[in-house]
């Protein structure tokens, strides 16, 4: 949805019920949402025009050591070490030399070196600019709406930045008295800097030491030297240094989309009419990368340069016919729709590289001036579809109501035998208010009471373009487009193949059965409305790529797909709105908030549970998908009298390897071992509640709309915890001064130090937080200019405003941010932290609107 510009959307709906959803297929198979772009009316010219500037920062990023309690917690880890491995030394009396390492933090930290790596690769005040411009207008049988955007955001990421062109054209027009037609065409062109590298940046940002330099000393490098430009960067960094990743990684990216679609509608008798679209869909995406050649030390350099080039295009088009019959007999009215869908997309793509440039310079970065080891890939797919389907509404006297459709889809991504799914659905409506007992009630007060049931079942094909069920073989096993099976053999290089993923040949369409209940209220003159819905949702022959065994050779990307279980969703989804006005002020709130219980209920024939998230994610029968599994902290033993009583029944230590500061684990079977038969499970990364409310104020001229969204009770699994697992990353301020320093100090965050025998950063509930916030997402302020002023002006309307994006966060989460992205398995690897994601940036912007 890159592609569309949010200034040419009219309206938006949402469908969430199955009988809503099924007429759309497998397209409809996680929810519908249907976008309305804006389209002209009858009338003289409409211009509206639109601009906003924004500055961007981080909005929420953890807080990591400076140069002092770097220094310190390097210090108490190593002290603590030496005393852990010399039992009897005095600790007031340590040996001048106890550590290379300590020499060199100290040595280090008097060089006054204290590097925020954050603020390195980071932009305080990123510049964020969007423009917008339409013109509307029409006549009795011709309406337009032609619309062009501008966006440049500067991005809150050094080296990063987004550009984005935007037209669209929106036309209807009749043909006689019986035929309309029109199109809506949209052409977005767009470039970026920056896409899933600088999850790496922000990670080596919060890893590196703030006591390491970002340039080399002066003079250990010539800035006439050709290479400068790479080579000035610290070696102490090493690679992961995260400003010179910035530069080395730089891939620009260009995208350019077409979506168009053409209709025509003609009534071919009274009560019936024809309806038919053709819509397509072109995309050129064009990736490049340059490595350049630079030397930053005897371990960290790269002598020869390389280029590479990914060149990626999709077309594709979709044909949609329906017929509809409407009738209506005394106080029973029918609507019967028929339909056939065909659509077609063929992807192609290819990757050339090429090493040896003659130098750095850009002028260099072509491929006829790169010199040796040229290499081409690529290849294509084509996806096809064809459903057909058909749906009749039945209402008497608007009081009950009946819809029951049926569709049949049949999809290329499946093998023979299993291409084709039938998937039928039907709701049922009662509108009470329209009873005339209900009338009898003198119930004026309340303007819609309506009850509704339904029940339907979906297809969905949410697999990767490629024919899952077909084992396929490539030159690069990870698909990343690479060379990675290249081998030497004499003097030659030879490019090798290798199978890069195994076909499940009998794998079928994913079914989901949902079955739901709701109420719809309003009162007071529909100031006051309810909708409540409660559902049952099982999804069954799930789509999942079950990770396989690391001897296999298989990538978390590259593992097969399977139709691995069934999952149950029960859910209640609230939705309240009042809206009042008195004299010149108007209010109004609106709140949502959606609870709902997730249990896997199969995994397939196997029935074996599904590891993941590097261990931490276990998806299992009986359990919420992808839940947390480890062990489970008992506190710190904060004495050795504590570690010495911690035994079994016949007097030999349950964790003979701790020492006082270490973690205790519970021993949850009783056998006096602390083992995997000790785990369990330790989180659920699904939340309890989500919620969202909005409120708008308004006064005479003045307007105010605050949005505010969160969840309650989900829990991430926060890798930050794992910083403590070596001394070669820096560490969350927050475990620096929580660590247990002496008895009764913490019984949380254990001992800092170099020597620990006890695992003390095994998979456990250690790393499970409390993922619940509230966020203020969006608040805006705003003025109407008056009539004169806009008469003066020469314009018909105005606006001027200021706003905020991700202003506050409440939250007691203690990672970077608790709202994360999706890792590559959003499924089976919910809730997983890895300090991998590109931070929200907080926003303030000013912005006008007018009209002529």
């Amino acid at each position: 949805m890159s592609f569309l510009n949010p200034a040419d959307i009219s309206s938006i709906d949402v469908l969430k019920d199955a009988s809503a959803q099924a007429i759309y297929g497998s397209r409809g198979a996680n929810g519908v949402i249907l976008i309305t772009t804006r389209k002209g009316s009858e009338g003289s010219p409409k211009i509206t025009f639109s601009s906003t500037i924004g500055f961007e920062s981080v909005a929420r990023i953890a807080k990591v050591l400076d140069a002092a309690e770097y220094k310190d917690y390097r210090l108490t880890a190593n002290y603590n070490g030496y005393m852990r491995t010399h039992p009897g030394a005095d600790p007031n009396v340590l040996p001048d030399t106890l550590n290379d390492d300590t020499r060199s933090t100290i040595a280090k930290y008097n060089n006054g070196i204290n590097t925020n790596w954050l603020d390195e690769v980071t932009r305080k005040n990123a510049l964020s600019q969007n423009y917008d411009l339409q013109v509307s207008g029409g006549t009795k049988d011709f309406h337009y709406s032609a619309s062009a955007g501008y966006l440049d955001k500067s991005g809150i990421l050094i080296q990063s930045n987004y550009k984005r062109y935007t037209f669209r054209l929106n036309t209807d027009f009749k043909v006689g008295n019986y035929v309309t037609a029109g199109e809506n065409l949209g052409i977005s062109s767009s470039s970026q800097v920056g896409d899933w590298y600088e999850t790496t940046i922000i990670r080596n940002a919060m890893w590196n030491s703030p006591l390491n330099p970002v340039l080399k000393p002066a003079g250990e490098v010539d800035p006439a030297d050709p290479d400068y430009e790479y080579d000035k960067y610290s070696h102490e960094a090493g690679s992961s240094n995260p400003v010179l990743q910035a530069l080395l990684q730089n891939y620009p990216k260009s995208y350019m989309t077409l979506v168009g679609n053409m209709f025509a509608e003609a009534t071919i008798l009274k009560n019936l009419k024809l309806r038919s679209s053709f819509g397509s869909n072109i995309a050129n995406r064009n990736y490049s990368h340059f490595s350049p050649r630079f030397h930053i030390s005897a371990t960290d350099f790269n002598e020869i340069s390389s280029l590479s080039e990914t060149d990626n295009r999709s077309n594709g088009w979709i044909w949609e016919n329906t017929l509809t019959w409407n009738k209506k007999l005394k106080d029973n009215s029918f609507t019967a729709l028929l339909g056939y869908t065909s659509e077609y997309t063929k992807a192609t793509y290819q990757t050339a590289t090429k090493k040896g440039t003659p130098s750095n310079d850009p002028e260099m970065q072509t491929f006829d001036a790169a010199t040796s080891e040229p290499n081409v890939t690529g290849g294509y797919n084509v996806l096809t579809m064809r459903s057909y389907l058909g749906r009749i509404n039945y209402s008497f006297r608007d009081k009950y109501l009946l819809t029951v459709s049926v569709r049949r889809d049949g999809s290329s991504k499946f093998g023979e035998g299993h291409q084709w799914g039938t998937f039928p659905s039907f709701s049922l409506g009662w509108r009470i208010n329209n009873e005339k007992f209900f009338k009898n009630l003198n119930a004026e007060f309340i303007s819609n009471l309506k009850l509704r049931a339904g029940w339907g079942q979906i297809g969905n094909s949410s697999l990767p373009v490629y024919n899952a069920y077909v084992s396929q073989i490539a030159s690069s096993p990870n698909l990343t487009g690479g060379v990675d099976n290249r081998y030497i053999f004499g003097e030659n290089v030879i490019q090798g193949y290798a199978l890069s993923t195994i076909g499940t040949p009998d794998i079928s369409w994913e079914t989901t059965e949902q079955t739901n209940i709701g109420l719809e209220i309003a009162i007071l003159k529909n100031s006051l409305s309810l909708t409540a819905d409660y559902y049952i949702k099982n999804t069954n022959n799930m789509l999942l790529q079950v990770p396989a065994v690391a001897y296999a050779g298989y990538f978390s990307l590259t593992a097969p797909y399977s139709n691995a279980g069934s999952v149950q969703n029960k859910g209640l989804e609230l939705v309240l709105n009042w809206q009042r006005k008195t004299g010149d002020f108007s209010y109004g709130v609106a709140v949502n908030g959606s609870m709902f219980k997730n249990n896997v209920t199969s995994l397939g024939k196997v029935n074996k549970p599904i590891i993941s998230g590097y261990g931490t994610s276990r998806t299992e029968v009986g359990h919420p998908i992808g839940s947390f599994y480890g062990y489970v902290v008992d506190g710190i033993f904060q004495s050795e009298f504590w570690v010495k009583s911690h035994v079994r029944a016949d007097g030999e230590l349950i964790q003979p390897n701790a020492q006082v500061g270490d973690f205790k684990f519970k021993d949850l079977n009783g056998d006096g071992v602390i083992d995997a038969n000790d785990e369990t499970w330790i989180g659920d990364p699904w939340p309890k509640l989500t919620y969202g409310f909005t409120i708008n104020l308004g006064y005479k001229a003045f307007d105010l709309v605050a949005f505010v969204q969160g969840s309650y009770g989900n829990d991430i699994y926060n890798w930050g915890h794992n910083y403590g697992n070596t001394l070669d990353v820096n560490l969350y301020e927050y475990y620096y001064k929580n660590a247990w320093r002496g008895p009764g100090t913490s019984n949380s965050v254990p001992i800092l130090t170099t020597v620990q025998e006890n695992d003390n950063y095994r998979t456990s509930d250690y790393y499970v937080e409390d993922g619940s916030y509230l966020r203020l997402k969006n608040i805006q302020f705003g003025y109407n200019l008056s009539k004169a002023v806009c008469e003066k002006l020469k314009i018909t309307n105005g606006r001027i405003w200021v706003g905020g994006t991700n202003l506050l966060t409440l939250t007691k989460y203690h990672g970077n941010d608790p709202e994360i992205g999706a890792t590559d398995n959003p499924t089976t690897d919910a809730g997983l932290d890895i300090d991998a994601y590109y931070p929200k940036p907080r926003e303030i912007s000013i912005g006008i609107n007018v009209s002529f």
